[in-house]
């Protein structure tokens, strides 16, 4: 109901100017008030005739203050980032109250405002109504809290080649977004191969750039398996990129390892800046079971080669204190504007092969007891064994003995400093560690029915950690498929995570997301959840849907988004791996056999079971092409309804989809291809002739995949629109085009092999797996054990 005042018409009383988060309000006030009304906001300094909207905290708005004191308004029982919208009358004027107990509560009042006058604020930009200079503003008595102290963005490490190319400016444009999202916090987690965490042990400063590549301005990890990061080795989409390499801007030119970790400081320096000016917190996650491999000769050899992230630490190694102190002491120094620092536990399971630490185990077995029990539980059809299972609670025991070590140094430092526990679904040990920790360390996990508790995330667990914040971690982007659009909704209504703050006693959620366009919908769902309640997927989709594309493309587009979510459940949630975490399918993947291959003339240079697997997938990938051949359809027919900012929406999702349909049509002909090409070599000795026209037959094929992978990266490049599109480029263009053609190279040369022809023509490895100037490097075989997988469990 209308108040009977316009929009172009009200005053605006914003209060202390000085106030960071206030100065932000006011910005985007003049922003909005044109767009909408068509006349420009009128910022006033005090009570004027007709409606004045006045915006601010007790602290920051002196009209505020006197409306409290006259009981025109109740801040009391609104939390922290609570607000009110209150229509009314101050000092005879008429007023529209927009408070809250802090400055960032009233500005998430004044986003509630303008999105009851038809904007829809989503992560990657805002959605605005057509500009009406007859808009009325409503009248409102609206309060409204939440029991989530935490909300926002978790970036799970630069390894994934998406968000770590974001620049300043992204960030900028993020960080507003998530204001408007009524979020509040961003949690970074830093592997120790990149150049963020900078310390010296020893006298000597950390290196990066071992591990981390060179051309991914040393951030990104693969050094022994990714190739190239410049974009003048991509085949497709060069004219895309606004950079050389792949990288953010700021760091093109980094050209040493000391570069890398100055301008990396520098960097997050400014992001945490960006952050605190929109009052939102910054926490850093640093792992301490780790180690550069440049500090690991004065530690304890350990078993694991120096590959992925990093060397590993023994949890009774003298130097883990005084290590971890020199860590946490960098940070400090760096970012004395950080919140917090979580200090996490692995996700992998390494073994510790020292006496000592087995008896370290041994003596505290007894007391993870329940630990294993949950294990067994609720992740055993994942984990299934009893060998493994304790092998995994062993490598947890150790872990968390070098987490209170770290614990013991950074408080002997800093006794008021932030600290928490992050963990990657171990809620079964949070419940041991809630016991044993002191309760103002917040808890932080990632759990979902898509990893590995396959019957669903145990999140029921939390209600043992009482009087402890708690924080959930949806994934907006599963990394085992990096490509295609998510539609995880289902997922999140099913594990519970809007619901757990009621029923569970959690404290929020921080979602975690590789790249930020295409992930409008997953995150919004979550973000107004936690101040909403619990949405049904469907009523959600229809709402956004006719915000976004209009009354009139509902029903096509509820059609589509129904179909996506059965296709990503089909996939059981992570997509079959057809776009992994390490950025490199296995049918990629697979050609690192064929570069050193001694037997390429003879016989394939995989396995019947490699094959098999392939063909595993195939199936479902086959069916899942047909679901979003069947989304493409309805999204077609929508875009013809739909508004005109509506269908460069729709364009968009077009686009994706139809990229990701052709990447997995790509990874069905892989596995036929793969196939044919096992049964060929089954033709030799006896039948010569037949094996050359089988060959022929193959070569043809791959030439044919190889134009799949390039149909889909010309799809990519056709959708750019944020600076993670263009890592979705780079991986089709780099890892599939790229990949298909090398394939195409080596067979070529088995036919000159057959032909008569020069056969030893050069292929294109390095490109796509790159060279090395070392080889894979360990610090010595030290009780090689039976639990020293260096992936993800998964």
């Amino acid at each position: 109901m209308s108040c009977g005042h316009r929009l172009r018409d009200a005053t605006w009383v914003l209060g202390d100017p000085d106030e960071a988060v206030l100065r932000w309000t006011r910005k985007q006030v003049q922003s909005w008030v044109p767009r909408l009304s068509g006349a420009p906001a009128r910022l006033v300094d005090r009570l004027e005739d007709g409606l004045s909207i006045v915006v601010g905290s007790r602290l920051s708005n002196q009209l505020i203050c006197k409306a409290a004191d006259q009981g025109l308004i109740d801040l009391t029982t609104l939390g922290e980032d609570g607000f009110i919208l209150k229509q009314t009358v101050l000092d005879g004027a008429t007023v529209l109250l927009i408070a809250g107990c802090s400055p960032r509560g009233a500005a998430y009042g004044v986003c509630e405002l303008f999105e009851r006058l038809g904007c829809t604020f989503v992560i990657s930009g805002d959605h605005l109504p057509p500009c009406d200079p007859e808009m009325p503003l409503p009248s409102l008595d609206v309060a409204k809290r939440t029991a989530c102290s935490w909300r926002g963005i978790f970036f799970g490490g630069y390894c994934f080649t998406t968000n770590s190319m974001m620049s300043l400016p992204d960030y900028e444009t993020m960080f507003d977004q998530m204001v408007k999202l009524r979020m509040n916090r961003i949690v970074f987690y830093h592997f120790e191969n990149e150049p963020f965490i900078d310390y010296s042990f020893m006298g000597e400063r950390k290196l990066v750039g071992d591990i981390s590549h060179p051309d991914s301005g040393y951030l990104s990890y693969g050094r022994h398996f990714t190739g190239s990061f410049r974009v003048e080795d991509l085949p497709v989409g060069r004219e895309q990129f606004d950079r050389e390499k792949i990288a953010p801007l700021e760091f093109q030119a980094v050209g040493s390892s000391d570069d890398a970790l100055d301008t990396a400081r520098n960097f997050m320096r400014k992001i945490i800046a960006l952050a605190k000016a929109r009052g939102i917190g910054v926490w850093t996650t640093v792992l301490p079971q780790f180690i550069p491999p440049n500090l690991s000769k004065y530690s304890r050899p350990m078993p694991s080669l120096h590959k992925h992230w990093s060397a590993h630490l023994s949890c009774t190694d003298p130097v883990a204190g005084p290590l971890n102190r020199a860590r946490i002491q960098g940070i400090l120094d760096a970012y004395p504007d950080l919140e917090g620092i979580f200090l996490g536990i692995p996700e992998g399971f390494f073994d510790d092969p020292y006496p000592e630490t087995r008896v370290l185990i041994e003596r505290e077995w007894d007391d993870y007891a329940e630990s294993l029990d949950l294990q067994r539980k609720y992740w055993g059809r994942f984990w299934p064994g009893d060998k493994q299972q304790k092998a995994h609670l062993r490598a947890d025991i150790a872990f968390t003995e070098i987490v209170k070590t770290t614990i013991a140094e950074a408080k002997g430092m800093r006794p008021d400093l932030k600290l928490g526990i992050c963990t990657v679904c171990k809620a079964y040990l949070l419940t041991h560690l809630h016991d044993i920790l002191p309760l103002d360390m917040p808890f932080i996990d990632i759990e979902s029915r898509a990893l590995w508790t396959l019957d669903g995330a145990p999140l029921h667990l939390f209600q043992r950690m009482k009087g402890r914040e708690c924080v959930i971690i949806p994934r907006a982007v599963d990394d085992g498929s990096l490509l295609g659009l998510q539609f995880p909704l289902w997922q999140y209504s099913k594990d519970g995570f809007v619901s757990s703050a009621k029923e569970n006693g959690t404290n929020g959620l921080m979602i975690q997301t590789t790249h930020i366009r295409g992930n409008e919908h997953s995150i919004k769902y979550l973000a107004d959840g936690m101040w909403e309640g619990p949405a049904a997927p469907g009523e959600f989709y229809r709402h956004y849907a006719e915000r976004v594309f209009g009354a009139t493309a509902v029903p096509q587009v509820m059609e589509a988004f129904t179909k996506l979510e059965q296709n990503d459940e089909f996939l059981g949630g992570r997509g079959q791996h057809n776009m992994p975490w390490n950025m490199v399918p296995d049918q990629i993947w697979i050609m690192h056999t064929f570069k050193e291959f001694d037997q390429p003339f003879h016989r394939a240079p995989f396995s019947q079971d490699f094959v098999d697997r392939c063909e595993e997938r195939a199936i479902k990938f086959r069916q899942a092409i047909g679901s979003l051949s069947l989304a493409l359809d309805r999204f077609g027919e929508a875009y013809q309804l739909t508004t005109r900012s509506g269908q460069q929406e729709l364009a968009y999702i077009i686009n994706r989809t139809h990229g990701y349909r052709a990447h997995l049509q790509a990874l069905v002909q892989f596995a036929e291809l793969y196939h044919h090409y096992y049964e060929m070599f089954a033709l030799l000795p006896q039948d010569l002739e037949g094996f050359k026209q089988s060959l022929d037959r193959l070569l043809t094929e791959s030439h044919r995949l190889e134009g799949v992978t390039r149909e889909s990266a010309t799809y990519f490049a056709s959708c750019v629109e944020h600076t993670t599109d263009l890592a979705l480029l780079w991986m089709v263009s780099h890892r599939m085009v790229l990949g298909s053609h090398c394939l195409c190279e080596f067979l070529e040369n088995i036919r000159a092999f057959y032909s008569g022809g020069e056969y030893w023509k050069p292929v294109d490895w390095d490109k796509l797996f790159g060279r090395c100037v070392f080889p894979p490097h360990g610090t010595g075989r030290v009780g090689e054990g039976e639990n020293t997988s260096e992936t993800e469990p998964g």
